[in-house]
């Protein structure tokens, strides 16, 4: 076979209409690239309210309203939903793709019986079925809902919500170290009886590699819940040899006066695993 020929250069200069066509499908390329620069430049600002207090973010289908399937005393605000696709959860939540959730709507007289909607929900409820406090929600047929760059979005609106947090959780410090955790065990003292929603407390020796705020030794030992009751879940868990920037809370009166520590790491942005931000954590102090 002839292998093809291409037009020759002299063609396309005398030729008028292929030179439109060149030039029409250059423009048509550029301005496809600017839509698509301008479109993941968008940021829909209703995310941020949506994202605020939302650690379980979820796709599913409304099948039942005014029923639960936890134990509920009031049902007439909750709903079951089939959870279809699982956009972002905590670390240490179960899966609950494919399976029926109890959601506590904000308003139940908006939603209907097989609306398709992205829930962005709060954790009340964590055993055999699950129980979630509705933040918000988008419908099925949503910009927000259908948009491909959700995770990219979301993490745009987590980053800008930690900052806030974090320069709050650094203001409160009164500890703030680059380190690793070099052993976990048993507080030296005993813990009190366990209670409805108890921590499991446990301490972790953290070695100390830079101390950013506040004054420590070469070592320091602090407390963490280990349990993943509802209330801890969120609280970061240590193991040996986790790394990273330990931002350090003073302990409640009651629980130090037990268990004879005064350092306590609790708040879900009070770890955060690697040295990478040290130096934003270092200006966010000097703000």
């Amino acid at each position: 076979m002839e292998a093809e020929k291409s037009l020759p250069e002299s063609a396309i200069r005398n030729n008028p209409m292929i030179q439109k066509i060149i030039l029409f499908s250059c423009i048509a390329v550029i301005l496809l690239i600017m839509a698509q620069c301008k479109r993941s430049r968008t940021y829909p600002q209703e995310l941020d309210r949506l994202v605020a207090g939302a650690s379980l973010i979820f796709k599913g289908k409304i099948v039942l309203l005014h029923t639960a399937t936890t134990d509920e005393g009031d049902v007439s605000n909750t709903g079951v939903v089939t959870a279809r696709e699982v956009i972002e959860a905590p670390q240490s939540f179960p899966n609950v793709s494919g399976q029926q959730v109890t959601v506590r709507f904000t308003n139940i007289n908006k939603v209907k019986v097989g609306e398709e909607r992205m829930f962005f929900t709060d954790p009340y409820w964590i055993g055999e079925s699950i129980g979630v406090r509705e933040i918000g929600s988008v419908m099925k047929g949503d910009k927000l809902y259908e948009n491909e760059d959700i995770l990219s979005l979301i993490e745009q609106a987590r980053g800008k919500q930690d900052d806030e947090r974090l320069e709050k959780t650094l203001k409160d410090a009164r500890l703030v170290v680059i380190g690793k955790v070099i052993k976990i065990a048993q507080p030296e003292a005993k813990p009190p009886m366990g209670t409805e929603h108890n921590p499991e407390w446990k301490e972790a020796e953290i070695q100390i590699e830079e101390t950013v705020k506040g004054k420590a030794d070469k070592t320091v030992k602090i407390l963490f819940a280990s349990s993943k009751d509802v209330m801890f879940f969120q609280s970061p868990k240590f193991k040996e040899g986790d790394e990273g920037i330990f931002i350090i809370q003073q302990t409640d009166r009651q629980t130090a006066k037990l268990l004879r520590n005064d350092n306590m790491l609790i708040d879900p942005s009070g770890f955060i695993r690697g040295k990478e931000r040290a130096q934003h954590i270092k200006s966010l102090l000097k703000t």
